[in-house]
């Protein structure tokens, strides 16, 4: 009976004992945990602070480079880069010329309204680089057709717009055979400017 007695009391110690341990931890958690969260609001204040004061910096560096693009104008020594940028195959041409001197001591705002149809990508006292998108490709097709009675040569636009006379040459149609005479009746179709000197040079032989 003693024994069954000292175990019970044991057992309520043990219980009481765990219970008020885990009730300290948890309380100590809760406090510890409020002591936290001016740490944390005060972090995440200083990351929004940061992070406004970094938008501010862009923003006026970006006023400042905008306010020294403006300042600049173009000037003798200037150069003048168009790029053409065919969309059908994605090919760019570059051709680089001496700036007019109707354009010298001109600001961007100036350049950019006379090439209003074109991009200003690069504008300093360097160099104005123009970029322009063209809707077809790169290589130039040609028409070879009879016209008044010679051989001629026109520009194939594409998109179903008549063709422009390029030159007229003085090979007759009445030389070549009849067979090819057929076909520039019809018209022969080239692209690029190789074939199209080769073939000239074949009628001409």
């Amino acid at each position: 009976m003693f024994d069954k007695k000292v175990v019970f009391l044991l057992s309520a110690s043990l219980i009481v004992l765990t219970g008020l341990a885990s009730g300290y931890y948890f309380y100590n958690e809760e406090i510890n945990s409020e002591k936290d969260k001016p740490f944390l609001q005060n972090n995440i204040a200083k990351n929004i602070q940061g992070s406004v004061n970094n938008s501010y910096s862009t923003i006026n560096s970006q006023n400042k480079q905008d306010e020294e693009n403006q300042k600049q104008k173009t000037n003798e020594n200037t150069k003048m880069i168009y790029e053409y940028h065919y969309k059908g195959d994605g090919t760019t041409k570059v051709q680089e010329e001496a700036l007019p001197p109707s354009l010298v001591n001109k600001s961007r705002e100036t350049i950019e309204s006379v090439f209003d149809e074109w991009s200003v990508v690069t504008f300093n006292t360097d160099e104005i680089v123009l970029r322009k998108d063209i809707d077809g490709t790169s290589t130039v097709n040609y028409i070879l057709k009879e016209c008044d009675g010679f051989v001629a040569v026109f520009y194939d636009k594409g998109d179903g717009e008549k063709e422009e006379l390029m030159e007229l040459t003085n090979t007759p149609i009445s030389s070549l055979p009849e067979e090819e005479q057929a076909l520039l009746k019809e018209g022969i179709y080239i692209t690029g400017n190789k074939n199209l000197l080769k073939i000239l040079q074949d009628y001409e032989s």
